[in-house]
Protein backbone atom coordinates (compact mmCIF):
# COMPACT_ATOMS: atom_id res chain seq x y z
CA UNK A 1 0.00 0.00 0.00
CA UNK A 2 2.48 1.93 1.15
CA UNK A 3 4.57 1.49 -2.50
CA UNK A 4 1.74 2.32 -4.27
CA UNK A 5 1.23 5.94 -2.49
CA UNK A 6 4.87 6.38 -3.28
CA UNK A 7 4.35 5.83 -6.99
CA UNK A 8 1.67 8.35 -6.89
CA UNK A 9 3.33 10.71 -5.34
CA UNK A 10 5.76 10.31 -7.98
CA UNK A 11 3.73 10.13 -10.97
CA UNK A 12 2.20 13.56 -9.62
CA UNK A 13 5.53 15.39 -8.82
CA UNK A 14 6.50 14.25 -12.60
CA UNK A 15 3.27 15.84 -13.72
CA UNK A 16 3.61 19.04 -11.84
CA UNK A 17 7.23 19.30 -13.15
CA UNK A 18 6.54 18.77 -16.51
CA UNK A 19 3.16 21.46 -16.20
CA UNK A 20 5.65 23.78 -15.14
CA UNK A 21 8.59 23.15 -17.79
CA UNK A 22 5.44 23.74 -19.86
CA UNK A 23 4.65 26.49 -18.80
CA UNK A 24 7.76 27.57 -18.53
CA UNK A 25 8.26 27.56 -22.29
CA UNK A 26 4.95 28.58 -23.21
CA UNK A 27 5.10 32.24 -21.76
CA UNK A 28 5.08 35.44 -23.95
CA UNK A 29 9.06 36.52 -24.90
CA UNK A 30 8.25 38.00 -28.11
CA UNK A 31 5.60 40.13 -29.57
CA UNK A 32 5.55 41.00 -33.01
CA UNK A 33 3.60 44.68 -34.59
CA UNK A 34 2.98 44.17 -38.38
CA UNK A 35 1.61 46.37 -40.56
CA UNK A 36 2.83 49.65 -38.56
CA UNK A 37 4.37 52.77 -40.50
CA UNK A 38 3.94 55.94 -38.18
CA UNK A 39 2.82 54.23 -35.11
CA UNK A 40 4.69 53.30 -32.08
CA UNK A 41 5.28 49.63 -31.95
CA UNK A 42 5.25 49.72 -28.53
CA UNK A 43 2.23 51.97 -28.05
CA UNK A 44 0.50 49.09 -29.45
CA UNK A 45 1.68 46.34 -27.56
CA UNK A 46 0.24 48.42 -24.60
CA UNK A 47 -2.86 49.04 -25.86
CA UNK A 48 -3.12 45.46 -25.99
CA UNK A 49 -2.53 44.44 -22.38
CA UNK A 50 -0.34 41.42 -23.49
CA UNK A 51 2.36 41.06 -21.40
CA UNK A 52 5.87 39.85 -21.67
CA UNK A 53 6.07 36.75 -19.11
CA UNK A 54 2.42 35.80 -19.17
CA UNK A 55 1.64 32.25 -20.44
CA UNK A 56 0.65 32.41 -23.84
CA UNK A 57 -2.69 30.28 -22.83
CA UNK A 58 -3.79 33.13 -20.65
CA UNK A 59 -3.75 35.69 -23.80
CA UNK A 60 -6.81 37.17 -23.87
CA UNK A 61 -7.48 38.32 -27.98
CA UNK A 62 -10.55 39.77 -27.68
CA UNK A 63 -10.01 42.39 -24.80
CA UNK A 64 -6.51 42.84 -26.96
CA UNK A 65 -8.31 43.75 -29.80
CA UNK A 66 -10.81 46.00 -28.42
CA UNK A 67 -7.76 47.62 -26.21
CA UNK A 68 -5.68 48.35 -29.59
CA UNK A 69 -9.26 49.57 -31.84
CA UNK A 70 -9.32 52.73 -29.22
CA UNK A 71 -6.74 54.08 -30.74
CA UNK A 72 -8.40 55.98 -33.88
CA UNK A 73 -5.52 55.74 -36.28
CA UNK A 74 -5.99 51.81 -36.25
CA UNK A 75 -8.10 49.81 -38.34
CA UNK A 76 -9.63 46.11 -36.70
CA UNK A 77 -6.58 44.13 -35.92
CA UNK A 78 -5.89 40.33 -35.65
CA UNK A 79 -3.70 38.81 -33.05
CA UNK A 80 -2.05 35.07 -33.28
CA UNK A 81 -0.04 32.83 -31.14
CA UNK A 82 2.95 31.52 -32.67
CA UNK A 83 4.08 28.32 -30.49
CA UNK A 84 5.82 28.31 -28.39
CA UNK A 85 6.41 32.00 -27.25
CA UNK A 86 5.52 34.54 -29.98
CA UNK A 87 2.49 37.08 -30.09
CA UNK A 88 2.05 38.35 -33.41
CA UNK A 89 -0.66 41.65 -33.76
CA UNK A 90 -1.04 42.40 -37.24
CA UNK A 91 -3.16 45.83 -38.08
CA UNK A 92 -3.59 48.13 -40.79
CA UNK A 93 -3.03 51.90 -40.41
CA UNK A 94 -6.02 54.74 -40.76
CA UNK A 95 -4.00 57.78 -42.66
CA UNK A 96 -4.97 61.28 -42.87
CA UNK A 97 -6.61 61.93 -46.25
CA UNK A 98 -9.09 64.98 -46.19
CA UNK A 99 -10.53 67.97 -44.02
CA UNK A 100 -13.99 69.10 -43.11
CA UNK A 101 -14.69 72.39 -41.29
CA UNK A 102 -17.14 72.20 -38.73
CA UNK A 103 -17.68 74.95 -36.33
CA UNK A 104 -14.64 76.95 -36.63
CA UNK A 105 -12.52 73.66 -36.23
CA UNK A 106 -10.96 70.82 -38.49
CA UNK A 107 -11.86 67.49 -38.39
CA UNK A 108 -9.11 65.25 -40.33
CA UNK A 109 -10.61 61.92 -41.73
CA UNK A 110 -9.05 58.88 -43.50
CA UNK A 111 -10.16 57.77 -46.83
CA UNK A 112 -12.71 55.67 -45.60
CA UNK A 113 -14.96 58.57 -43.92
CA UNK A 114 -13.40 58.25 -40.09
CA UNK A 115 -12.62 60.72 -37.76
CA UNK A 116 -9.01 60.68 -36.82
CA UNK A 117 -8.78 64.46 -34.87
CA UNK A 118 -9.86 67.04 -34.55
CA UNK A 119 -7.78 70.39 -35.06
CA UNK A 120 -7.81 73.83 -34.20
CA UNK A 121 -6.60 75.18 -36.94
CA UNK A 122 -4.79 74.27 -40.26
CA UNK A 123 -1.53 72.78 -39.32
CA UNK A 124 -0.42 71.76 -42.90
CA UNK A 125 -2.11 71.71 -46.32
CA UNK A 126 -1.11 68.41 -47.22
CA UNK A 127 -4.80 67.13 -47.67
CA UNK A 128 -7.70 68.52 -49.44
CA UNK A 129 -10.55 69.94 -47.53
CA UNK A 130 -14.20 68.82 -48.71
CA UNK A 131 -17.19 70.74 -49.55
CA UNK A 132 -20.77 69.55 -49.70
CA UNK A 133 -20.61 66.51 -46.70
CA UNK A 134 -22.67 67.01 -43.99
CA UNK A 135 -21.30 66.38 -40.70
CA UNK A 136 -24.34 65.38 -38.03
CA UNK A 137 -22.52 63.37 -35.37
CA UNK A 138 -18.80 63.62 -34.75
CA UNK A 139 -16.71 61.29 -32.60
CA UNK A 140 -12.99 60.22 -33.16
CA UNK A 141 -12.65 56.92 -33.84
CA UNK A 142 -15.88 56.27 -35.41
CA UNK A 143 -16.83 56.79 -39.03
CA UNK A 144 -18.40 60.81 -39.39
CA UNK A 145 -22.18 61.00 -39.07
CA UNK A 146 -23.95 62.22 -41.53
CA UNK A 147 -27.82 62.41 -42.74
CA UNK A 148 -26.30 61.93 -46.66
CA UNK A 149 -23.89 58.48 -46.07
CA UNK A 150 -24.21 58.03 -49.72
CA UNK A 151 -22.34 61.30 -50.41
CA UNK A 152 -19.74 59.74 -48.17
CA UNK A 153 -19.73 57.01 -49.43
CA UNK A 154 -18.96 58.84 -52.85
CA UNK A 155 -16.15 60.71 -50.88
CA UNK A 156 -14.59 58.30 -49.79
CA UNK A 157 -14.49 56.06 -53.39
CA UNK A 158 -12.82 59.98 -54.68
CA UNK A 159 -10.26 60.02 -51.89
CA UNK A 160 -9.20 56.31 -52.29
CA UNK A 161 -8.88 56.62 -56.42
CA UNK A 162 -7.43 59.87 -56.11
CA UNK A 163 -4.67 58.55 -53.65
CA UNK A 164 -4.37 55.79 -56.09
CA UNK A 165 -3.85 57.79 -59.06
CA UNK A 166 -0.88 60.04 -57.15
CA UNK A 167 -3.11 63.03 -57.27
CA UNK A 168 -3.10 66.09 -54.54
CA UNK A 169 -5.82 67.97 -54.78
CA UNK A 170 -6.30 70.86 -52.96
CA UNK A 171 -10.38 70.53 -52.59
CA UNK A 172 -12.82 68.04 -53.32
CA UNK A 173 -16.69 69.27 -53.73
CA UNK A 174 -19.14 66.71 -53.75
CA UNK A 175 -22.35 68.63 -52.95
CA UNK A 176 -23.69 67.58 -56.29
CA UNK A 177 -22.75 63.52 -56.58
CA UNK A 178 -23.47 63.15 -60.22
CA UNK A 179 -20.90 66.81 -60.83
CA UNK A 180 -18.23 66.03 -58.47
CA UNK A 181 -15.28 68.85 -58.69
CA UNK A 182 -11.87 68.93 -57.60
CA UNK A 183 -9.58 71.93 -57.07
CA UNK A 184 -6.23 71.47 -58.21
CA UNK A 185 -3.20 73.29 -56.40
CA UNK A 186 -2.37 75.23 -59.29
CA UNK A 187 -6.28 76.58 -59.53
CA UNK A 188 -7.23 74.06 -61.96
CA UNK A 189 -10.97 72.76 -61.67
CA UNK A 190 -12.05 69.24 -62.85
CA UNK A 191 -15.64 67.97 -63.85
CA UNK A 192 -15.18 64.29 -62.84
CA UNK A 193 -19.01 63.76 -63.23
CA UNK A 194 -20.14 60.60 -60.86
CA UNK A 195 -18.20 58.35 -59.59
CA UNK A 196 -18.02 56.16 -62.52
CA UNK A 197 -14.82 54.66 -63.85
CA UNK A 198 -12.90 56.56 -61.57
CA UNK A 199 -9.79 54.83 -62.19
CA UNK A 200 -9.77 55.66 -65.90
CA UNK A 201 -10.78 59.66 -64.87
CA UNK A 202 -7.29 59.75 -63.25
CA UNK A 203 -5.56 57.79 -65.41
CA UNK A 204 -6.98 60.80 -67.83
CA UNK A 205 -6.24 63.80 -65.76
CA UNK A 206 -2.65 62.87 -64.92
CA UNK A 207 -1.91 62.44 -68.92
CA UNK A 208 -2.98 65.73 -69.13
CA UNK A 209 -1.43 67.39 -66.56
CA UNK A 210 1.75 65.88 -67.63
CA UNK A 211 0.96 67.32 -71.02
CA UNK A 212 1.39 70.75 -68.97
CA UNK A 213 -2.52 71.56 -68.55
CA UNK A 214 -2.76 73.94 -65.88
CA UNK A 215 -5.70 76.09 -64.54
CA UNK A 216 -8.70 76.68 -66.42
CA UNK A 217 -11.47 73.16 -66.18
CA UNK A 218 -10.98 70.01 -67.36
CA UNK A 219 -14.15 67.46 -68.01
CA UNK A 220 -13.99 64.27 -67.86
CA UNK A 221 -17.15 63.38 -67.07
CA UNK A 222 -17.43 61.47 -70.49
CA UNK A 223 -14.10 59.95 -71.03
CA UNK A 224 -14.98 59.79 -74.86
CA UNK A 225 -15.45 63.31 -74.89
CA UNK A 226 -13.22 65.24 -72.61
CA UNK A 227 -12.61 69.03 -72.48
CA UNK A 228 -10.51 71.91 -71.40
CA UNK A 229 -11.38 75.23 -71.02
CA UNK A 230 -8.27 78.02 -70.30
CA UNK A 231 -9.24 79.91 -67.66
CA UNK A 232 -10.20 83.19 -68.54
CA UNK A 233 -12.49 81.36 -71.31
CA UNK A 234 -15.98 81.29 -71.85
CA UNK A 235 -17.83 78.99 -68.81
CA UNK A 236 -20.12 78.03 -70.76
CA UNK A 237 -20.07 74.08 -71.92
CA UNK A 238 -19.37 73.52 -75.55
CA UNK A 239 -19.52 70.93 -78.04
CA UNK A 240 -16.33 69.73 -78.75
CA UNK A 241 -16.69 69.80 -82.73
CA UNK A 242 -17.94 73.53 -82.73
CA UNK A 243 -13.92 74.13 -82.87
CA UNK A 244 -14.13 76.91 -80.42
CA UNK A 245 -11.36 78.70 -79.11
CA UNK A 246 -12.14 78.51 -75.79
CA UNK A 247 -13.11 74.76 -75.85
CA UNK A 248 -10.42 72.11 -77.17
CA UNK A 249 -10.42 68.68 -76.65
CA UNK A 250 -7.80 66.79 -75.11
CA UNK A 251 -6.23 63.57 -76.47
CA UNK A 252 -4.63 61.15 -73.37
CA UNK A 253 -3.02 59.86 -76.15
Amino acid sequence: MGKRILKIIAVLLLLSAAFYAAYETLKVRDIVVRGIDDLDADDIIALSGIEYGQSVFLVDKQAAINGISEKPFVKPVMIEIEYPDKVVITLEERKRAAYIEKDGALLVIDNEGWLLEVLPSVQDTAYPFVYGVATDAVQVGQRIGTSDVFKLDVLSRVLQATAQGGLMPAGIDVSLAADIVLTMRDGMKIELGDDTQLEEKMMLIQAMIDKGYSGGTLGVASLKNPYYRPAGGDADDQDNDDNDDNDTAPSSE
